[in-house]
């Protein structure tokens, strides 16, 4: 298996960020404990290998904040929002991969890439609330995060190439 280090330029060429920007995000989820840390230097260090978990992880990073200063418990929040019911408001399961949290589902999305291929992440970042979209419309969205109200400019972050992340995943581990 890869590490995420080594795995860092392919993640770059596709969500078009710098290997640097992006090893700097990965030291700031390390130290927050969102990632492995390193027991050791070199190879079978421990670190964070390129499992779909962890290249979720980085993916909701970089869709949840342009600033490396931002990274913060935020994201950790975020990452474990939990799938909403429309119908009921309570916690529930996502419609797409059946898991809990956005984090599980993102990862189970990277480690199919059949199921990555009509599937979209999209991030409101001030309200700290996500969706998985399905663009070819045979699953409603699933809802992480209760939604409120957001006073301002709200961004979305989306991202729709799934498939060829979870392809470049599958490809660096065999």
């Amino acid at each position: 298996m890869i590490s995420l280090k080594a795995f860092l330029p392919t993640l770059s060429s596709i969500l078009e960020i710098s290997p640097a920007a992006l090893y700097e995000r990965q030291r700031a989820l390390v130290r927050l404990e969102l990632l492995p840390t390193p027991q050791a230097r070199g190879r079978n260090s421990g670190g964070a290998m390129a499992t779909p978990d962890a290249v979720a992880m980085m993916l909701i990073a970089a869709l949840a904040t342009d600033n490396l200063s931002d990274i913060d418990s935020r994201i950790g929040t975020l990452a474990d929002q939990e799938a909403i019911d429309r119908r009921t408001g309570k916690a529930s399961h996502c419609r797409i991969t059946r898991t809990k949290t956005l984090r599980e589902a993102v990862a189970a999305v990277l480690a199919d890439s059949t199921k990555a291929e009509y599937l979209q992440v999209e991030i409101a970042r001030k309200a700290n609330t996500a969706r998985l979209v399905d663009i070819n419309e045979d699953y409603r969205p699933t809802q992480f995060g209760r939604r409120t109200k957001v006073r301002g400019v709200e961004l979305t972050a989306v991202f729709s190439d799934l498939s060829s992340l979870s392809r470049e995943i599958e490809k660096a581990n065999k």
